[in-house]
């Protein structure tokens, strides 16, 4: 039987940092949704929770990119409820 490893898993989340370039890249650890185990190593033997998903394709933004959607969430967000105006 194949051994299965978390990063095999649908409730496991991949953490990533800000590498000096400004680029997100993922790092060598993640922690799992469903048995709120915290930080869970990739290539970790998965738990009796596991479920088969597809295996998370690593993505990279800039730093440029993040600052814009940050700015824009702050943007939209309403900032006093209408009654109070």
């Amino acid at each position: 039987m194949e051994q299965t490893v978390c990063k095999q898993c649908r409730f496991f989340i991949q953490h990533y940092v800000l590498t000096n370039e400004g680029k997100l890249a993922a790092a060598y650890c993640g922690h799992c949704l469903k048995a709120h185990l915290k930080c869970r190593k990739p290539d970790r033997k998965s738990c009796e929770e596991f479920l088969p998903g597809e295996e998370q394709k690593a993505h990279y933004v800039t730093r440029q990119y993040l600052r814009r959607a940050l700015l824009q969430r702050v943007l939209d967000m309403e900032l006093m409820p209408e009654e109070l105006l």
